[in-house]
């Protein structure tokens, strides 16, 4: 799998928690990249209570408070020390970003770090410098125990086979049978749904050269496999021209950096740099920061 492809996980991903907390789904809030302040930095997925009090009895969610921050890494993708800091920092930024004063307690945040593998560097370091023990909750399900942010780490990996495949194989390459058949079976079953639409689409693109080999050793409604196959390359021609338009955003984006990086080094100012190089004033207000503490 390429780093492109790594890189559209976020959105199947946070549809395949709709999934898993559908009995709860009225109680939820559900909001994909949540943007930080006026900034580029966002949380991958943000799923906040209607009511605080309101008590979530699916697995995933019984950690679940009023905010809930989840931060995920797709199929290669590393949950690295330096990673598990950068969602903790916007846990905290999270915090103070509310608007009013202390709007947002501390305590009534939780993050969540779902993966592929277990991170194992990652929960050595937390043991040994801040005593967090990871402690198993439910078969690939792990909280965290020992900060002030409770949090919970979902291993894909490790995730139920029978129960929680949708998630599981959303993370892993497909390579088996019997996996393929409930995967079919789910997308007979719930074709009208869009989350399960997303998440099932997103795993047949994925793995559409292991399905196009095994997909006749699998009993398959009449004409779902070809609706199956066009999904397929709808979904692909749709991930492509949005690669390409993400790819062009990176481009133009650091081409804009670096043009106001220039501009201030020149002696522009904030106001004037920005108009000259399409960023707003917060982020020229950014650049200026890094800049100034580079040299």
């Amino acid at each position: 799998m390429n780093k492109e492809l790594n890189n559209q996980y976020h959105s199947p991903v946070c549809a395949g928690l709709h999934i898993m907390l559908e009995a709860e789904e009225e109680q939820l809030i559900y909001e994909k990249e949540h943007m930080l302040g006026t900034g580029s930095k966002s949380i991958d997925c943000l799923i906040i209570k209607k009511e605080k009090t309101f008590q979530i009895k699916t697995d995933i969610g019984q950690i679940f408070r009023g905010h809930n921050l989840v931060e995920i890494k797709g199929y290669r993708d590393t949950l690295s020390v330096d990673k598990y800091y950068k969602a903790l920092g916007y846990a905290l930024f999270y915090k103070a970003d509310g608007g009013k004063a202390n709007s947002i307690d501390i305590e009534d945040i939780t993050l969540t770090f779902i993966c592929t593998y277990m991170p194992t560097k990652l929960l050595k370091h937390m043991k040994r410098i801040w005593k967090i023990e990871c402690m198993e909750k439910w078969k690939g399900i792990y909280y965290l125990e020992g900060f002030v942010i409770p949090m919970q780490l979902i291993v894909a990996s490790r995730l139920d086979k029978k129960e929680k495949y949708l998630l599981r194989n959303l993370l892993m390459p497909l390579r088996e049978e019997d996996q393929l058949q409930k995967i079919y079976d789910s997308y007979g079953k719930h074709r009208n749904n869009k989350y399960y639409e997303e998440v099932i689409n997103f795993i047949i693109y994925k793995d559409r050269e292991f399905i196009r080999r095994k997909s006749e050793m699998v009993q398959v409604a009449e004409g779902l496999r070809e609706f199956i196959y066009e999904a397929a390359e709808e979904k692909a021609q749709s991930m492509a021209k949005d690669m390409a338009q993400n790819m062009a955003k990176e481009t133009l984006k650091e081409k804009a950096r670096e043009k106001a990086i220039e501009m201030l080094k020149d002696g522009l100012s904030c106001e004037k740099t920005s108009k000259y190089s399409g960023l707003t004033v917060e982020e020229i207000k950014l650049l200026q920061r890094e800049l100034l503490q580079s040299m």
